[in-house]
This record gives structure tokens, sequence and C-alpha cells, in this order.
């Protein structure tokens, strides 16, 4: 996806044609001040705007997706995003110590998960789930477990409900554990071929030195 480093060349770029074609106005014609302001303002906006184009077509071509894939992804993760801040916002009403790494653990495998993906959205379709239904579920239970534990009233029936709620919520850790597995598995079976590779040459070198 379109990073930081995408705005920065974008916009960078625009600068310097802005301003090129703000001393060339100037050199070469005597125009009003307003035409130049408005001359710039047109140059820097459009070089912006065509640049963005490009960068989005060149990204498109790298990793294979259409317009319609990667502006689905791109909501996605914005979507994802805003989830992993509502749960990092839990912090600071949860009391419990094994609640705080409930929180923290899922956030730091959730995040790395939208940190892939945005580097490669094709690693999105090996965590759908995970976009889908995981994240959700735990900010849903995250909360659920926030409001419930700041009730000064604890009787058996919410002790239960948060009983459940931290069962769940190691459940739902497991299947966003897994979404990171799916993540990387591309990764694992690079990694195996390479592994496999370097033992078979291992192999035919030994061969070769048995001969000789």
């Amino acid at each position: 996806m379109l990073h930081a480093g995408h705005f920065v060349m974008r916009h960078l770029s625009s600068f310097i044609v802005s301003f090129v074609t703000l001393t060339a106005s100037t050199l070469f014609f005597e125009p009003h001040p307003l035409s130049v302001v408005a001359a710039t303002a047109i140059t820097y906006f459009s070089t912006a705007s065509i640049t963005k184009f490009i960068q989005k077509k060149k990204l498109l071509q790298q990793f294979q997706l259409s317009k319609t894939e990667y502006k689905h992804i791109h909501e996605q993760l914005q979507l994802a995003q805003n989830r992993l801040n509502t749960l990092q916002k839990q912090f600071l009403r949860i009391r419990s110590v094994a609640s705080f790494k409930h929180i923290n653990e899922l956030s730091r495998t959730s995040k790395r998960i939208i940190n892939m993906v945005k580097k490669d959205p094709r690693r999105f379709y090996n965590a759908e789930q995970f976009f889908y239904a995981h994240l959700e579920s735990a900010v849903t239970l995250i909360e659920k477990y926030s409001m419930l534990n700041t009730q000064p009233l604890k009787d058996p029936e919410i002790k239960m409900a948060l009983q459940e709620t931290t069962h769940t919520l190691d459940t739902v850790q497991q299947l966003i554990d897994n979404d990171l597995k799916q993540v990387l598995s591309s990764d694992i079976e690079h990694l195996k071929l390479e592994i496999d590779f370097a033992k078979l040459s291992a192999n035919e070198q030994k061969k070769t030195f048995d001969i000789e």
C-alpha cells in the first residue's frame, strides 16, 4: 500500500515542478501576481495527483491486484487499524495483570498482521478471517470485559461472565496467532525450499568429494 515514503516523494516532486514553473514564468514573462499564485497551485496539485496515480498503478502491477481488490484491501486495513486503536485504548481501563497481558498480546499480533499486509497486500487473502471476524471479536470481548471489570458490584454472575470472557479471549488469541501463521505461510514454504535446496547441494558436494 502507499506509505509515508510515497507521500514524501509525491509532494517533493510537486514542489520541484511548481518551483520550476514559478521561476520560468517569472523570468520569461511578466504575469500578474495572482496568476503566478494560481498557476503554481494548479501545477503543484496536478503534479501530486498524477504522481499518486502513477504510484498506485505501479503498486497494482507489482502485486498483481485489480483496482477493486486494492480498494477493498485498503478499506479493510483502515477498518482493522481503527479496531486496533480501540483495542489499545482499553489499556487505560484494565486493572488486572492477566487482562493487560491479553490486550498486549492481541495488540502485538494484530499489529504485525496489519503491517505485513500493508507491505504486501496479497497477504490479505491469507488472513481474511482476521480482518472479517477475529479482530472484531477480540475488540468486542475486551470492551465487554473492561465494562464488567470496572463495576463496583462483583456478584457471582458477573464473576462467571468475566471468567467465561477470559477463556473466550484465550480462544480468540489462538485464532489470531493462527492468522499470523497463515500470513507467514508463504515465507515458511520458501524457507523450507531453501533448506531442502541447501541440503541437496550439500549432499551432491559430499558425493563429489567421496568419488574423488
